[in-house]
């Protein structure tokens, strides 16, 4: 059977469950996101925690904690904005709960997987907010971060796709580390329906984002290393990023467009760019909206000063190359008194200030 007698009931209260891997070393939460979603409908007797699906959650992590073990959580639909209308997924209350208990076992959790955007994606939070903000608005800085698998439905111009996630004990360096686990790498493939009906291997993602590559070797997928991705995707002077371009060609399996801004083969200008970098981190859409409001503050802030330093050093160069010139002329009609040129001949406004 499928589902044990001690899932059977939680799927029944809620469509959720857990299963232990590696003789319970390892317990992998199945969540049913459906319900902490802006469209669903909860029931008005448990409107906190519906299905009791929390209360089972702090359970089980509570009990890993106790255990010395470790928890994955899965689930379809992310705590987060979505990247093509920005809408919020989850409902407020909802997302503040969620984001209090993985904060509170933040140390037993290795990895958050979910899907739901038909992109391959990811989230993280880059640890602007107070960690005592309320109501929650941005990811907050957790040990892992928030990885959002594609799909096998070209339903929105991507490509059909699926990862192989690796993951295993090791990496961090000291031995109690080493008897962990944590995701190490992941392998994204996929049908380019354009070329045929074959699947391969797009690709590795440390070897995609080699900005973080010694990070995930020693510690595996940490915050710590998508932090370094994101921040990585910042603009070079005035143009995009190689880091956010490549995720950009990735976030539809390779496929070329889908009429937005996303696709390997689509122009991304300045305000693409913040979309990106607010959707990143963003778990509301008030948040959304709150950071690219900032970075278009920043943006302004910040371009009058290298405009305006930029605008200074041009100027000051321009004059003294001016000076040297008039110097220069003077110079050379001082030491040159036979050289006066005939100019009776000429118009007032036509003759050399020089030489006047």
């Amino acid at each position: 059977a499928i589902l044990t007698p001690d899932d059977q009931s939680t799927f029944l209260r809620g469509g959720y469950y857990s299963r232990d891997l590696h003789n319970g070393t390892l317990t992998v939460l199945s969540l049913n996101t459906v319900l902490y979603t802006v469209n669903f409908m909860e029931e008005r007797k448990n409107e906190d925690d519906p299905g009791w699906q929390f209360s089972w959650m702090r359970s089980i992590l509570s009990h890993c904690r106790e255990k010395g073990t470790q928890a994955m959580i899965m689930g379809h639909i992310s705590p987060t904005v979505g990247s093509f209308r920005h809408h919020q997924l989850w409902k407020d209350r909802y997302l503040q709960t969620y984001y209090d208990i993985v904060k509170e076992y933040d140390e037993v959790i290795i990895a958050q997987l979910f899907g739901h955007l038909h992109s391959d994606e990811f989230r993280v939070g880059l640890g602007g907010e107070s960690e005592s903000a309320a109501p929650i608005s941005m990811i907050p800085l957790m040990s892992t971060p928030i990885l959002l698998g594609p799909s096998v439905t070209p339903l929105h111009g991507n490509n059909p796709s699926f990862r192989l996630v690796n993951y295993g004990l090791g990496g961090g360096g000291s031995e109690s580390n080493n008897m962990k686990y944590r995701i190490l790498d992941y392998d994204s493939h996929y049908c380019d329906i354009e070329a045929g009906n074959y699947w391969s291997k797009l690709y590795t993602f440390s070897e995609a984002y080699t900005v973080a590559s010694d990070i995930i070797k020693k510690d595996g997928f940490t915050s710590e290393a998508f932090v370094t991705i994101v921040k990585s995707m910042e603009d070079k002077w005035g143009k995009e990023s190689s880091v956010l371009k490549t995720f950009r060609s990735y976030q539809l399996s390779g496929a070329g467009g889908n009429g937005g801004s996303q696709g390997a083969n689509v122009n991304c200008d300045p305000q693409c760019r913040d979309e990106f970098l607010c959707t990143f981190q963003a778990a509301t859409r008030s948040g959304y909206d709150e950071c690219l409001l900032e970075r278009k503050h920043s943006w302004k802030r910040d371009g009058r000063s290298i405009f305006g330093v930029v605008g200074a050093v041009m100027f000051g160069i321009i004059l003294t190359i001016f000076v040297i010139i008039r110097r220069g002329k003077k110079r050379r009609h001082y030491e040159s008194p036979g050289s006066v040129p005939d100019v009776s001949n000429l118009e007032v406004d036509e003759l050399d200030e020089d030489v006047i």
